[in-house]
């Protein structure tokens, strides 16, 4: 087997159907980053999406007459929710590349 084939082979499995499944460093590394990031912007967004459905559904309802003392402290500590996402996101970085 030549070198190309080796290569073929490591990255593709060894011609039985069947992957190699080993993982580097490298992308186990990759890819916690990229969910821990991921996972940041889907909590810093979330809140606010499900506040503004809420509001907008219950607008002209009996709900939003009781609860609207507390829909609007809701939506203004979710939309700053919106602002901390992509803040945090360059510490994220930083933190995950430090130990390189």
């Amino acid at each position: 087997m030549n070198r190309q084939q080796e290569t073929v082979a490591r990255n593709h499995g060894n011609g039985d159907g069947v992957a190699n499944k080993s993982f580097t460093p490298v992308y186990i590394r990759a890819l916690s980053t990229t969910i821990v990031v991921v996972t940041v912007f889907i909590v810093s967004w979330i809140p606010y999406y499900m506040i503004f459905i809420i509001l907008n559904q219950t607008q002209s309802s009996h709900f939003y007459e009781e609860h609207n003392c507390y829909l609007p402290t809701l939506y203004d500590i979710s939309w700053w929710l919106t602002y901390i996402g992509p803040v945090v996101n360059p510490y994220l970085f930083a933190f995950r590349l430090q130990d390189r």
